[in-house]
């Protein structure tokens, strides 16, 4: 007796269809063969067959639909961050980004098809985490990593564009505007001690480097050696090959104080630890804020914002300061000016100066030697000279 399909609905070229044991497929016309073929959906669940066969059909597929089945389909916000966490694991950002997607996972819309949000939803969400404490800057970094996880699933055909919903940012320009620091600023008192609060050779290396350049982390973690163009003292914050992005990496004029660094560093990768990238330095920054008898809530961003109102008591022009911390790109609107800007004597001339009194006074309250490197630091930076050539002759 031949199995009994039944069809249950249309999707465009595709058709649900159900087997009598309950299994539902997905059902087409091969004109080919002139034949009905179907592929099993293996589940007997009616809403989640019928998202996947509509999901197939709204992403313009047609034919034998075999090699799309097999990526796993999202229905759920659960189910979009769940598969999120694989992609943010690459980015600087994964400490952060996997609390979003941990909070969200916890959160009442968890279990809502995404297909399903509304407004309300977002706004529910939003006084929800308002009431337990948290900044509209936090809901909003929130749902900026939902809004991203969901573009993911749609650029990856696991969602159909149609169901991606509109993601309202809930953080005005009023926010920014009155929004407190992100991290408390703290004198270059508080900046000496916490440098002599750190023991790690990588760690000691870090703060040099973001003292003079006030580079966001990431940008720090990422310097490699092939950055600094030591003819030119200059230092490119964004590696060769990355795309700039609104959190612009700038090419700064290289400190004196760096100097005596940079002249013993390698080409690759300087940030590292048991001869790996590291991506975050969380844990090591908050260990020697406890040694240093600091507050917890300085931490590395303390540094630019630190150095922010250094300069602007200094008297520096705002617009040198922006571009220093990477706020904006330089003023320059012809494209080939603004790559030969840097070469310039007078490029970024005030800043520059106001870094190097701001570094000069930390080192002048440390104990540890900031203007040229300790010892434990030349021994970190010549084992990774060490390193790199073992890797080059194999």
């Amino acid at each position: 007796m031949p199995a009994t399909y039944i069809t249950i609905e249309n999707f465009g070229a595709y058709a649900l269809v159900r087997h009598q044991n309950g299994i539902f497929y997905i059902a087409w016309y091969d004109p080919d063969v002139q034949q009905t073929g179907r592929r099993s959906l293996k589940t007997k669940v009616n809403s989640a067959a019928t998202d996947r066969v509509r999901q197939l059909s709204e992403l313009g597929m047609t034919g034998d639909p075999s090699a799309a089945l097999p990526t796993k389909p999202v229905r759920t916000v659960f189910d979009v961050l769940d598969e999120h966490r694989d992609y943010v694991k690459g980015l600087a950002s994964v400490e952060a980004a996997t609390i979003h997607i941990d909070l969200i996972c916890a959160s009442a819309i968890a279990s809502k098809r995404v297909a399903a949000l509304t407004l309300r939803d977002f706004e529910a969400l939003r006084e929800d985490r308002v009431a337990k404490g948290a900044k509209i800057r936090t809901v909003s970094r929130r749902l900026s990593t939902l809004r991203s996880a969901i573009k993911r699933a749609v650029d990856n055909k696991q969602l159909s564009a149609k169901d991606a919903p509109k993601i309202p940012e809930f953080r005005t320009a009023n926010h920014v505007r009155t929004a407190e620091p992100k991290a408390d600023p703290c004198g270059t008192a508080a900046l000496a001690k916490l440098y002599d609060a750190t023991n790690e050779p990588h760690l000691l290396l870090y703060w040099a480097l973001l003292f003079a350049t006030a580079g966001r982390q990431s940008s720090v973690l990422e310097v490699e050696g092939d950055q600094i163009d030591r003819e030119h003292s200059l230092i490119d914050l964004n590696p060769k090959g990355r795309v700039q992005t609104d959190k612009y990496r700038p090419i700064l004029p290289i400190q004196r104080s760096l100097q005596p660094w940079l002249a013993l560093i390698p080409q690759g990768r300087l940030i590292t630890w048991r001869e790996k990238p590291v991506a975050s330095v969380k844990t090591g920054v908050q260990r020697a804020i406890a040694r240093a008898g600091l507050p917890d809530d300085i931490n590395s961003y303390s540094v630019r914002h630190s150095l922010g109102r250094f300069m602007t008591r200094e008297g520096i022009d705002p617009g040198q300061i922006s571009v220093w911390l990477g706020h904006v790109r330089p003023p320059q609107n012809n494209k080939t000016t603004l790559i030969y800007s840097p070469f310039a004597p007078t490029y970024m001339i005030d800043a520059r100066k106001g870094v190097e009194k701001f570094v000069g006074e930390i080192a002048a309250q440390a104990k540890t030697p900031l203007l040229t490197p300790p010892e434990v630091v030349k021994a970190y930076l010549q084992r990774l000279i060490t390193i790199e050539k073992r890797d080059r002759e194999g």
